[in-house]
């Protein structure tokens, strides 16, 4: 009688599993049949529309000192009341200030010669003063040369040395100033840009003081020998063969005017979001940056990838969400859509909207961002199917698990790199989700060529596996949007 009862208990208990397990698999294709028809809203000509636009010369690069900036805030803007987002405070965006430390005015002159402002690149310090100076002529800087010299208050003009790459202890010699001599225009131009974009072009949410107290700047080389003058250019060019007696004759007095200040910019976060049923109170933010680097000397860089590429994304992205849920396949948690702007000079959008949320931030669920998702790395030249993922794991084991389900359950042959040696989850907007304790996921293609270049145009954009990676983004985040359980 026993072995009966255990017999029926088994086969009860077999019965039920059965019709979990099959109630599991309805779920799960059903779930997949609604996943299909979601993408389906997804359109690859209407992100590349949206990106040779926002990467064309017309917009001058989005930089916050032209026109281009708010022109493209003002197409994502005219994009998201089209196609029926909601805004956030009855408004499209969010309005902040950056200020930059930076100089009004610049001159350094003798009687030989005057340079001005437009041909001086300032890279570090904070003066504001008139200094009369003795500039001496170096070809590099080694112990040698400064071996025994008076140099306090006076001006190292250095022809091998470059403060973005070297550790050179030049704040030791007491020096005033220290000057790179770049070889010519163009060589001064990328120095200028080279060095926006690594750390001059950094600006703050609040006034602020400069980096540190070492004056370092930048000139052209034919500008040094105009100061210097004939007879001392003359000497230059035969360096290696003087005397360091001789070599102390490259010397002459200049006068260096500066006029250290904070400038100001306005800026605007563009946001609109598609509102959940049951857990509407609860958001999916989906981010971008659409700012670069504008227009330099008439060279605009029109930033195709950086980032023109992620803000089509998730333009095309919050379209194809919107008809989906016209269509009766919307959303259970709201998802809020945010080209941030200011990211270029360090962050500042998605910094400002974390410190001033217009949803509670204990509300967010999880923050997906693109940033840089149109070309193809070297790694990947044979096998253009990819992206990079990062961040997944970092606040939450079970984020990374749902997001790799998806990829495996409908995109397994898309390979997904984890990969992430250089901290790039750190370096875009979603780091102000993570320091928050916000699970994130950064889609990138971590492909570094034309980085902050003039180069980096829409016509070197491969739109099939941009289209590709926003479809796969897409599935992801409406995975999360659905779930039942929040992310632990």
């Amino acid at each position: 009688m026993r072995v009966l009862q255990i017999i029926q208990f088994n086969f009860i208990a077999l019965l039920l599993l059965s019709s979990e397990v099959f109630s599991q698999k309805a779920n799960l294709e059903a779930d997949s049949v609604k996943t299909q028809e979601l993408i389906s809203y997804l359109s690859k000509d209407n992100i590349e529309s949206h990106l040779r636009y926002l990467a064309s010369d017309d917009l001058g690069g989005r930089g916050m000192l032209n026109l281009g900036n708010s022109k493209a805030s003002s197409y994502i803007q005219n994009h998201f009341h089209k196609i029926g987002l909601k805004q956030l405070n009855n408004s499209w965006t969010q309005i902040f200030n950056v200020y930059q430390p930076g100089y009004s005015k610049m001159n350094i002159f003798n009687e030989n010669d005057t340079i001005t402002k437009e041909n001086i690149l300032m890279m570090f310090g904070q003066e504001t003063s008139t200094s009369e100076v003795e500039l001496h002529y170096l070809n590099q800087l080694t112990l040698k040369d400064i071996a025994g010299r008076k140099l306090k208050n006076q001006a190292l003009a250095l022809k091998e040395y470059n403060p973005m790459d070297q550790q050179i202890q030049v704040p030791d010699t007491h020096a005033k100033f220290v000057i790179f001599i770049a070889k010519d225009q163009k060589d001064l131009l990328v120095h200028r840009i080279r060095f926006s974009s690594m750390m001059g072009n950094r600006m703050y949410l609040s006034p602020q003081e400069r980096f540190n107290d070492l004056n370092s700047l930048a000139l052209k080389q034919e500008d040094i020998f105009s100061l210097l003058g004939k007879e001392k250019q003359a000497l230059i060019e035969k360096y290696d063969n003087l005397s360091k007696k001789e070599r102390k004759q490259l010397s002459t007095s200049v006068t260096i005017e500066l006029e250290y200040e904070n400038l100001e910019y306005n800026n605007e976060n563009v946001l609109g979001y598609i509102e959940g049923t049951d857990l509407k109170d609860e958001f999916i933010v989906v981010t971008a940056h659409y700012d670069h680097l504008g227009t330099k000397e008439g060279v605009v860089f029109n930033g195709a990838n950086d980032n023109a590429s992620g803000t089509s994304a998730i333009m095309e992205m919050a379209e194809a969400f919107k008809k989906a849920k016209e269509n009766g396949i919307g959303p259970r948690r709201s998802i809020l859509f945010i080209a941030f702007a200011a990211e270029e000079v360090g962050l500042l959008g998605s910094e400002f909207f974390c410190q001033n949320p217009l949803v509670p931030m204990e509300k967010i669920v999880a923050n997906y961002n693109f940033d840089m998702v149109g070309r193809i790395n070297k790694k990947y030249d044979d096998h253009p199917n990819y992206t990079y993922l990062l961040g997944t794991g970092e606040q939450s084991k079970q984020f990374y698990k749902v997001n790799n389900e998806v990829h495996q359950r409908y995109m397994p042959e898309f390979t997904v790199d984890l990969k992430d040696p250089e901290n790039l989850y750190k370096r875009s907007d979603q780091y102000h989700f993570l320091i928050n304790k916000i699970p994130i996921a950064f889609f990138t293609d971590h492909c570094m060529k034309d980085y902050h270049l003039p180069s980096d145009d829409s016509d070197k954009i491969n739109y099939e596996v941009l289209y590709q990676r926003t479809k796969l983004g897409m599935m992801m985040i409406w995975e999360i949007a659905n779930r039942n359980q929040i992310l632990n």
